[in-house]
């Protein structure tokens, strides 16, 4: 289950419990969309080292050109995870590094990298996120609130809370912006229930975010839905679920974006799904990862 606080200053409330398993990130030597044109299947295969630990990674977002990677890590044992960053040279990932500019002593987690590769998005339960009120015995529960840095001469600015209505004292997570439709999406669930865990969304007027609508039933059925995010191909969006119809465990679905609505989505399948968690799809340059 969820760890819903703890008697210390700070909670350890990563992906745990049910949540955190073996995210680990998986590349397909296809892709989807060589999948759909030439009929080809899709071949599985772990990342190497040194982007695979015996820690838990998860959550990638990639650079348009595909050399630079960002995803979450968190060692064995540790209560919180940092966000990585790994390079692609002469066709090898190099030793990932910590973003220390953006990391907190506490977690710091689901990073997503906009399109122009100016702004990255995160989840934190640093200091300074919305909390709830201390329980009976005093005890701190700190929720997640979302947070992004831009990018400034080359480097990561420091990060601040998304400005606007989106945050609040309940869990924010696993960020997501489409900068074509100017949408930010995000995991919304009351503290200490993720049952009830919602994707909503939120547009950017004038540099505020506005007040967030939870995305239609078709997407939200009840069923733990999370991890929404755009396809690379601007036709729709991947997101996971624990809805009737898939293999186990978390899977991830597809709906698509089509005269200005949301089409029923569809199970990305067993060459994708598994009777494991499967979460946090992306797509670059006709490979899958997640």
């Amino acid at each position: 289950m969820l760890s819903n606080y703890s008697s210390g200053k700070k909670p350890g409330k990563g992906w745990s419990g049910i949540i955190l398993l073996s995210f680990l990130v998986f590349s397909a030597t296809h892709g989807l969309r060589a999948k759909e044109e030439t009929g080809d299947s899709i071949r599985l295969e772990a990342l190497p080292e040194p982007l695979n630990s015996a820690a838990a990674e998860f959550s990638p977002s990639f650079s348009q050109d595909g050399f630079t990677l960002y995803f979450n890590r968190k060692p064995p044992g540790s209560q919180y995870s940092d966000l990585y960053s790994s390079t692609l040279v002469d066709g090898e990932w190099q030793l990932p590094r910590p973003v220390q500019s953006l990391n907190s002593p506490y977690s710091d987690e689901a990073p997503f990298l906009s399109a122009d590769e100016q702004v990255l998005f995160f989840a934190s339960d640093r200091d300074g996120s919305l909390e709830m009120p201390a329980n009976e015995q005093g005890q701190i529960r700190v929720s997640y609130d979302l947070y992004w840095s831009h990018k400034q001469n080359g480097s990561w600015s420091a990060p601040v809370k998304i400005p606007g209505f989106v945050n609040s004292i309940h869990h924010e997570r696993s960020p997501a912006f489409d900068q074509q439709r100017q949408v930010l999406f995000f995991t919304r669930w009351p503290f200490g229930d993720f049952k009830k865990a919602v994707i909503m969304e939120s547009r950017l007027v004038n540099g505020v975010f506005q007040k967030p609508t939870a995305l239609p039933a078709s997407i939200n059925s009840g069923n733990q839905e999370a991890g929404f995010a755009p396809a690379d191909n601007g036709r729709g969006y991947y997101f996971a679920s624990r809805r009737p119809g898939g293999l186990g465990g978390w899977d991830v679905w597809f709906t698509g974006w089509k005269n200005g609505g949301y089409t029923k989505p569809v199970s990305m399948g067993p060459e994708i799904n598994t009777a494991a968690n499967d979460i946090f799809l992306t797509v670059r340059h006709l490979n899958v990862y997640f």
